[in-house]
């Protein structure tokens, strides 16, 4: 058994999932891991050669296009490991990530942490939002009327570059769903994601169950 399982939900980027998991076979060491692609009935079907290029990937088609939560569901389902990295098909790794997450969980001081991530950049290496707070009718109306997209085109003047920034450890209401690394115990005690949550939220509401059970 793998010790951690990374979950990819497809629905037609197939450019980016080449250099997605590309980057995760270079990067990633030293810890156990599978790949399982959960493909939305993307138009665009994925290339036999990168399916026969790796071992360690698995591919699920599904049907029809039924969302981020419930694909994520399924690729939970169909694995066994003791942790499921969340991953966006249009991200790459820049570090060995999966297994400093791995190693994190691993801690004892870290057993109460039912989901950890880290830090998202865009192409220029700028930050862009890994986390959030839970959202409020406000917030929602922003986002889905799109202002929140004018304020952004402000914002990244003012954003720093990852040379600028000193990390540190931050409890946060919820790691935005481009990449969380889950422990599967306590996913298996809240419950898996939402389906009612096509796309957007779910991984606001999923750890809100997870803080509500301690």
């Amino acid at each position: 058994m793998f010790e951690v399982s990374i979950i990819i939900v497809n629905y037609n980027t197939n450019d980016y999932l080449t250099r997605c998991i590309e980057s995760i076979f270079k990067l990633t060491s030293d810890v156990s891991y599978e790949i399982l692609i959960v493909d939305n009935n993307s138009a665009q079907k994925i290339d036999i050669d990168l399916i026969n290029k790796y071992c360690r990937l698995r591919i699920i088609n599904l049907d029809s296009n039924y969302g981020f939560s419930k694909a994520v569901n399924i690729g939970i389902s169909n694995t066994e490991s003791k942790y499921i990295f969340l991953l966006n098909p249009d991200t790459s790794l820049l570090d060995n990530s999966c297994k400093y997450f791995y190693d994190y969980m691993e801690m004892p001081n870290s057993t109460a942490v039912w989901c950890c991530g880290g830090i998202l950049l865009d192409d220029t290496l700028r930050f862009r939002k890994s986390y959030g707070n839970y959202p409020t009718l406000k917030n929602v109306f922003i986002e889905q009327i799109g202002i929140n997209k004018i304020l952004n085109i402000f914002k990244q003047k003012n954003d720093y570059k990852i040379k600028d920034f000193t990390f540190k450890e931050v409890e946060v209401p919820f790691i935005i769903g481009a990449d969380m690394f889950v422990r599967r115990e306590y996913v298996e005690k809240i419950g898996y994601f939402n389906e009612s949550f096509f796309l957007n939220y779910e991984e606001a509401e999923i750890s809100l169950r997870a803080k509500n059970r301690g």
